[in-house]
């Protein structure tokens, strides 16, 4: 899809480590959230 594309590029770039996301979270069966 292409939220997702979008969340993971923008957790590439803003995340310390994309591979373990604190600020861009997936709430599964919802979507995303965002934590600053």
């Amino acid at each position: 899809r292409t939220v997702d594309v979008h969340v993971v590029k923008l957790r590439q770039k803003l995340e310390p480590d994309p591979n373990a996301p604190r600020h861009f979270l997936t709430v599964h069966g919802v979507g995303y959230r965002f934590l600053p």
